[in-house]
């Protein structure tokens, strides 16, 4: 009878912890799986209005947006006519042997180097001046001169007190249909900007979702669950944000040629999406968009070592997986 009596004890010893594990890597499971509903679409663009400050794209609101929650969206930062020519350059290096592209995941990478950089100085240049402007400028790169994201990164960077940047990332990124998640990471430990521009509406078709405030430096797991999962911190830029913002990853389900602009040291990730249209050739079902990232030539990207990048992985599945559980508590 002690025996059993002890065994009942060593069942009932471990049974908690066992049933926590298995709850966290069920919510895990389901914060991974499955296709994005209109509900989540329609929860994350009103998250991105409050983001968006109807001032120009280089004011002082979306620099608090991004001191306060790592975040900033501005709209219309190109045409229709400008997002669908580059669209068909999309289609255009897609059928060239020779472009530079890096097949990750289901999404495919096309970067624009030195080396083909003059191709697409027109539609560049359309981003922040004339062509002949563009070709009269010597004092810089031309490529950290012909966008007029660049404001925003100068803009950011003069607040954070470095005066040597430089663009370190222009590609062309599209995901197609059966792409999986990314791992959570950082695309710097250190300040940087990433720009991500859509080229076509981004909804359920695989938007970057990105984890509030994770740019913090002093925003330890303690810090996150503490600070940002009890009371909303009062400061500036975040005014109109409401707790269920923070508390929800943030999905960039962005109109075409509207930007999202994120602290390079914010944990996001890249959705998948369309299982059941994997090997689709219907090029309408892709998420087209031009990525911009800025670093300071004193700390280039990524700023860590492998077994780091593992780490923020892990921090991010476990961050998601909180705001997940916590948001199952979340009565609308």
């Amino acid at each position: 009878e002690m025996q059993q009596l002890s065994s009942a004890r060593q069942v009932l010893r471990w049974t908690p912890p066992v049933v926590l594990v298995l709850g966290c890597g069920l919510c895990v499971k389901l914060q991974n799986g499955g296709e994005l509903s209109e509900t989540n679409v329609v929860r994350a663009q009103a998250t991105l209005d409050r983001l968006s400050p109807p001032a120009n794209i280089a004011n002082q609101q979306h620099l608090n947006n991004l001191n306060a929650t790592g975040v900033t969206v501005a709209r219309n930062v190109l045409a229709s006519s400008q997002t669908q020519q580059w669209v068909t350059r999309i289609r255009e290096l897609k059928s060239r042997p020779d472009a530079a592209v890096n097949d990750d995941r289901g999404r495919k990478h096309f970067w624009l180097t030195k080396k083909n950089f003059n191709e697409y100085r027109t539609e560049l240049a359309r981003l922040g001046g004339e062509d002949d402007d563009v070709k009269n400028r010597r004092s810089k790169s031309i490529k950290d001169d012909v966008c007029v994201l660049g404001k925003m990164a100068h803009t950011y960077f003069t607040a954070h007190g470095v005066t040597n940047y430089k663009l370190t990332q222009l590609q062309l990124l599209t995901a197609e249909p059966g792409s999986t998640h990314q791992i959570w990471h950082r695309d710097n430990v250190a300040p940087g900007l990433t720009a991500i521009v859509a080229l076509r509406d981004v909804t359920t078709n695989g938007p970057t979702e990105l984890l509030l405030c994770t740019h913090k430096k002093e925003n330890t797991i303690f810090d996150f669950i503490s600070n940002n999962l009890s009371v909303l911190p009062e400061h500036e830029g975040s005014q109109s944000l409401t707790q269920r913002d923070v508390y929800r990853p943030l999905l960039a389900t962005l109109n075409a040629g509207d930007a999202i602009f994120y602290d390079s040291r914010v944990l996001h990730r890249g959705r998948g999406f369309g299982t059941a249209l994997a090997g689709s050739k219907d090029d309408d079902t892709s998420r087209p968009v031009l990525v911009l990232r800025w670093d300071a030539l004193t700390t280039p990207p990524p700023g860590t070592s492998m077994v780091g990048t593992f780490l923020n992985g892990r921090l991010g599945i476990v961050l998601s997986t909180i705001l997940y559980i916590k948001n199952l508590w979340d009565i609308e």
